[in-house]
């Protein structure tokens, strides 16, 4: 019985335990890595299957892995600008100046500020002006963090100053 207890208190002992509990720290830093990098490609995989049901149509026999996206129209990450088109809470459609639409999530802790104002969702309307940011899930939404609503941007250019004659200086 007293060389276990002299053994467990050997500096060899405690070598042996710090070994196993750096590998047991390293291990688990690996496990993280791979729920994180199966996180990631769940979401690129659920992603590129719907993306077209989600952001344009379907052609047929043409959708999968061999077809090519044009360039220009492979959506912006995490978040949305743009007017929105329609409003069915919790969810938003945000139409871009290219006539686009993202589908918006808002969830309880989503943030929207209109000026220095934080309102409801409840509040927001058909043609508002937002800023969204987020992130994207898993239906190719985006989970909004933040929404800004802006003022409407002018529609109307700016009259040119008339030039007058030398006479009228």
């Amino acid at each position: 019985m007293k060389q276990w207890s002299e053994y467990i208190h050997s500096k060899t002992a405690r070598k042996i335990l710090m070994g196993i509990g750096a590998l047991i720290i390293i291990l688990l830093i690996f496990d993280v890595g791979i729920l994180v990098g199966y996180k990631k490609g769940t979401f690129s995989c659920r992603l590129s299957d719907n993306y077209f049901r989600i952001f344009g149509e379907e052609q047929g026999d043409n959708v999968g892995l061999n077809t090519q996206i044009p360039q220009g129209e492979m959506p912006t990450g995490h978040g949305a600008v743009g007017t929105i088109a329609h409003i069915d809470l919790p969810v938003l459609i945000v139409a871009n100046a290219d006539k686009l639409e993202k589908s918006v999530h808002i969830s309880d802790s989503t943030i929207i500020r209109r000026i220095n104002k934080t309102i409801h969702a409840s509040d927001l309307k058909i043609d508002d002006f937002v800023v969204v940011v987020g992130s994207s899930n898993n239906q190719g939404q985006v989970e909004a963090k933040l929404i800004r609503v802006l003022p409407p941007s002018p529609t109307v250019s700016p009259t040119p100053i008339a030039t007058g004659t030398a006479s009228s200086i």
